[in-house]
């Protein structure tokens, strides 16, 4: 009985942390480039039932057989990052972009560098590109990027480029304005598994210690849209469906932590009374 105890406040404790776990991803549905979780269960090591009995012979000899595992209750091993893709919503600003295909943007911030899949950007007093929080996004090189006005066009390699007038001398001696674009940067894209990433707070990750990061080939291996952001790729009805089994599951493991807890009670309150 007390084994069940520990197995049903597992069990309590096991469904809180799932529920924090999708109480997260739907908090976050507003987010651009947020990436849900799940959280996967392992269970405790268990013992196993035997079922003993009395073998025929002219002296009686105990024989015993496997029947099974009793478990001791479960706890949530690890919370898996999905990368799958979030739908498409058109901004039409310029200095929104999206990733399609695999990738993460790159970061710099006080913390370290940071990845991300939310490109809504802009720039600070520096003309530097930088996320809605002001922190520096990395370009080719992993440098910042200098970007003195928001009339770009960004191409799906990663290019951005701005446009520029030069002063041409005709071969009358006529000025004409020649109009010419001009490459300033281009954004970086790297690759990260599942397994390497670690929330840093919202849509932002860092690296488990000793992962590292590949480089993408934009416009091969992923493409940049400019004008669009990426949504999160939570399913709300999904997430609201997880929610409601995950309080059910809460609730009939604290009705057996309390029928096994009034069992107990009993059985030492009345159980063996003498008169």
């Amino acid at each position: 009985m007390i084994r069940g105890l520990y197995t049903a406040a597992s069990g309590m404790v096991n469904g809180l942390r799932m529920q924090e776990t999708v109480a997260e991803n739907i908090a976050n549905l507003g987010t651009p480039g947020y990436k849900g979780e799940r959280s996967g269960t392992q269970e405790f090591q268990g013992v196993l039932a035997r079922s003993i009995s009395s073998a025929s012979a002219p002296i009686p000899m105990a024989t015993q057989r496997v029947i099974g595992r009793v478990g001791t209750g479960a706890y949530v091993d690890e919370r898996e990052t999905i990368l799958t893709e979030g739908v498409e919503r058109r901004t039409d600003l310029p200095l929104d972009v999206m990733i399609r295909g695999d990738g993460f943007f790159q970061i710099a911030t006080d913390d370290g560098i940071r990845y991300t899949r939310d490109g809504h950007l802009g720039r600070n007093a520096d003309n530097i590109l930088v996320t809605a929080d002001g922190q520096t996004i990395l370009g080719e090189g992993g440098e910042p990027i200098t970007i003195n006005t928001d009339d770009v066009r960004i191409l799906p390699n990663g290019e951005l480029l701005v446009t520029t007038e030069v002063e041409v001398v005709q071969p009358d001696d006529t000025v004409a304005i020649e109009v010419t674009e001009e490459v300033v940067g281009r954004l970086a894209v790297v690759r990260i598994d599942a397994e390497a990433l670690v929330r840093s707070g919202g849509s932002r990750f860092t690296l488990v210690p000793g992962a590292g990061t590949e480089a993408i080939t934009l416009g091969e291996d992923a493409v940049i849209v400019q004008g669009a952001l990426e949504e999160t790729n939570v399913d709300l009805a999904h997430a609201s469906t997880d929610l409601m089994s995950l309080a059910r599951v809460y609730t009939s493991n604290q009705q057996v932590f309390t029928a096994l807890n009034d069992s107990l009670q009993l059985a030492v309150r009345d159980v063996g009374r003498v008169g």
